[in-house]
């Protein structure tokens, strides 16, 4: 019964006084919002693998051999816009370009751009390789 007791009481209170609460509230969402500017969002592995452990050094090792961190492009379109015309004309000779050109990086042991991608789903459902 106390507790409903404190919780009326708060209520009150707090309605009594909603101007000030109204600005107490603003005050703190300014100061949350001015730190979140400071938040940085770290997905890479070593971002959350402790570096001098086992698993981290063995992870160098596999990274060295067979690449790094994926690096992934989203495209974006206007609406009402197909997506199977990324795939056609001038973007289909780009994107060829970009991926040969891609491929001729040093270090980059894989390119999967979107038309690769797309060319191993045909082959998936052609029942080809």
């Amino acid at each position: 019964m106390r507790m409903e007791h404190f919780w009326r009481w708060l209520g009150v209170a707090l309605g009594k006084y909603w101007k000030l609460v109204a600005v107490i509230v603003v005050v703190i969402t300014a100061l949350l919002a001015f730190g979140a500017r400071n938040i940085e969002f770290a997905t890479g592995q070593d971002s959350y693998l402790n570096p001098d452990s086992q698993i981290a050094i063995d992870n160098v090792g596999f990274q060295d051999d067979f690449g790094g961190e994926t690096v992934i492009l989203l495209f974006t379109a206007n609406d009402g816009s197909d997506v199977a015309k990324l795939y056609e004309g001038a973007n289909l000779a780009e994107l060829e370009r970009i991926t040969t050109e891609l491929e001729g990086v040093d270090g980059a042991y894989a390119v999967v751009s979107p038309l690769t991608s797309l060319q191993f789903s045909a082959n998936l459902l052609s029942g080809g390789v």
